[in-house]
């Protein structure tokens, strides 16, 4: 009889428990899911304050490889770039050199009516060789 209470009572710990994390991890998910504004006229866009330069992999120098990768990245209210997608590929090498620069890529957050908000936009990486 006792070790049955026991079990019942574990059991029920565990379901608390378990009922908890998850209305904590549900609470937490919606806080994390506002989604960024695009820019507009009422927003003071965000300002570059720290750059990482991607690196121009030796095989696209190799190919002679030039031109441009677009990523759109969004800049949260703390000024961290959370999230990059490409949107114009230039090679797959160069590609995810952007994508590892931009996200260190730090700023001044976007503001909206004085007040900091995450915003996405799209960043151009350009890559040229130097003259031969």
């Amino acid at each position: 009889m006792r070790r049955t209470l026991l079990a019942l009572f574990a059991a029920t710990l565990l379901t608390l428990g378990v009922g908890t994390v998850m209305a904590q991890a549900s609470g937490q998910s919606q806080k994390n899911t506002t989604k960024p504004l695009e820019l507009t006229d009422d927003i003071t866009p965000p300002k570059l304050v720290e750059v990482a330069m991607p690196t121009y992999t030796e095989n696209a120098k190799k190919k002679k490889i030039e031109g441009t990768v677009v990523v759109s990245i969004v800049v949260d209210a703390k000024g961290d770039v959370t999230d990059a997608k490409v949107v114009k590929s230039l090679d797959p090498e160069l590609d995810q050199s952007a994508l590892v620069a931009v996200k260190m890529w730090r700023y001044k957050p976007a503001t909206k009516e004085d007040q900091p908000v995450a915003v996405r936009m799209n960043v151009n990486l350009d890559f040229n060789l130097p003259p031969s």
